[in-house]
């Protein structure tokens, strides 16, 4: 091969974390009607639309809101 492949690891490259830790994948069940919701909050992102809506949720009950460990 030659000296001057391409790919592999590269400093810097690929997109940034959304989060410091990485995120979790989940399958979730819901509704169309729910699903749509989730969609506009999301701009058409259904993951988007779920980080928004955990985000409102901890702004609203921000007192009452404690991360399960």
């Amino acid at each position: 091969m030659d000296s001057k492949q391409r790919g592999g690891r590269r400093s810097g490259a690929g997109r940034p974390r959304l989060t410091p830790d990485g995120l979790v994948s989940h399958n979730v069940t819901l509704s169309a009607d729910d699903w749509a919701v989730i969609e506009t909050l999301g701009n058409g992102n259904r993951s988007a639309g779920v980080r928004s809506l955990v985000e409102m949720m901890r702004e609203e009950y921000a007192a009452a809101f404690t991360p399960l460990t």
